[in-house]
């Protein structure tokens, strides 16, 4: 997906009912394009029910990036 950098849906080891999904986007414009790309809109159409029920969102920004061109895999 253009300017994605990462996308993670990870489950919680602490929580069993829990999974934390991780984005990195380029650019905050990025990601709000990507809303309106058909394949994401029938994606959040069908897991509507499981985010509805998503008790936190972060936005952060990065303090350092550990993979830059010269120690990409």
């Amino acid at each position: 997906m253009p300017g994605c950098v990462s996308y993670v849906i990870a489950e919680d080891l602490a929580d069993e009912n829990a999974v934390w999904v991780t984005e990195v986007w380029d650019t905050e414009a990025a990601q709000k394009a990507s809303l309106v790309m058909p394949a994401v809109k029938d994606g959040i159409g069908k897991a509507r029910t499981i985010i509805s029920t998503f008790s936190r969102v972060a936005t952060t920004a990065p303090v350092t990036n550990s993979i830059t061109p010269s120690n990409k895999p």
